[in-house]
Order: C-alpha cells, then structure tokens, then sequence
C-alpha cells in the first residue's frame, strides 16, 4: 500500500459535477475507506463490485448522478455500513432479503426515484438504528414491513 493508500481514510470528496464517467473500480483497493462521497456529479454506468472490498466503508453517498444497473450484492454484506444514499439514478433490481440482517448498523437507505421492484424485505424490522427509510419512486409492490 503507498502512502496515498494509507492516509486516504477519512473521505473521499467528489461532488458537485466536477465529475462524469464511471466511478473507477480501483476504488475498491483503498481498503481503509471510511466515507464516500460522490454525489451530484455525472456518473454513469454500474456501481463497481470492487466497492465491497471496502471493509471498514461507513457512508457511500452516490445520489443525484446517472447510475444504472444493480447495487452489487458484495456492497449488503459491508456490516459497516451506516448509509447507502443512491437516490435519483438508474438504478434498478430487487433488495436482498437479508438486508436487514447483513447490514446491521444501517441508519440511512436511501433509494428513491430508481427502478427497484419487487417487496421491501420484512428483515429492515431488524435494523433498530434505522433513522430514515426514503423509498419513493421505484416500483415496490406489497406491504412496509412493521
């Protein structure tokens, strides 16, 4: 690991359309990651599977680009996370029924205005520290767990 790597575990900022393409796969190689920040830029294609080798990542933050595709089932079993906030993108698949399991520290799963469809998973009635639930404008059928 170079230095770069090593301090390069508190944040990573890029925001605000300073940014287009697709987010970089080695990305997942700085492993002490804490936050990521990459919203309101123009971002586009998949969100790479690399991301979860993130291990310790706490806050991925990709709202408000161009997104497409499935979050990677490698990012629901980061135990670390505390906010997945990818809201206003192209985003679409269904949830892991074992969010609410594999993700037990999850404050924050913000998701609206993707393509998602299919239920919420009755496992979100697990996660005791969830704050806000934001799933407005996808395609959810059925009942919010209670």
């Amino acid at each position: 690991m170079n230095s770069l790597e090593a301090k390069c575990i508190s944040i990573a900022l890029v925001w605000n359309d300073e940014f287009e393409g697709e987010i970089p796969k080695s990305y997942g190689n700085l492993s002490s990651l804490l936050e990521m920040y990459l919203l309101d830029n123009d971002l586009v294609g998949n969100i790479p599977d690399e991301l979860g080798k993130l291990k310790s990542l706490r806050i991925l933050d990709a709202d408000f680009n161009r997104l497409s595709g499935i979050i990677p089932s490698s990012l629901f079993n980061l135990s670390s996370l505390k906010v997945i906030d990818v809201s206003v993108n192209q985003l679409e698949g269904i949830l892991p029924w074992d969010l609410g399991i594999n993700l037990p520290k999850l404050e924050c799963l913000s998701i609206s205005k993707n393509r998602f469809s299919g239920s919420l998973p009755n496992s979100l009635i697990n996660l005791s520290g969830l704050m806000y639930l934001i799933v407005g404008g996808n395609n959810f059928g059925g009942e919010i767990p209670r």
